[in-house]
C-alpha cells in the first residue's frame, strides 16, 4: 500500500462561524508546555514616548510545542513555494542591536 503524502492542509468544513482576521503584528512567547502566539494590528504610539509601535491584540493562539514545530515547517514550505512562484519576499534588514 503506497504511503499517503502529508499535505499542508487538511480538508476543513465550511462554517459561517469561522472568524477571518488580518494581522500585521505577531508576538510569540513560550513556556515548557505551550507556545503563545498573539496576533494583532500595529498602531502608532499615542503615549508620546519614543519606541516601537504599539500592538493592539486581536487574537491569541495557544498550541503545543509539537504543533508549533509543525506550523513552522508548513510556513517555511509555503513561503518557499510563494517565492518560487512570485520572487523573493523582501524584509527589512535585521537589527544588530
Amino acid at each position: 500500500m503506497p504511503k499517503k503524502k502529508m499535505q499542508d492542509t487538511e480538508p476543513v468544513a465550511e462554517s459561517i462561524q469561522v472568524r477571518r482576521i488580518y494581522t500585521n503584528a505577531v508576538r510569540i512567547s513560550h513556556t515548557f508546555y505551550d507556545f503563545h502566539i498573539v496576533l494583532g494590528t500595529m498602531l502608532p504610539r499615542q503615549d508620546g514616548k519614543a519606541g516601537p509601535p504599539m500592538i493592539a491584540p486581536t487574537d491569541i493562539v495557544y498550541m503545543s510545542p509539537q504543533h508549533a514545530k509543525v506550523l513552522s515547517d508548513i510556513l517555511a514550505r509555503q513561503v518557499a513555494n510563494y517565492e518560487k512562484s512570485y520572487g523573493q519576499i523582501k524584509t527589512p534588514p535585521k537589527s544588530t542591536a
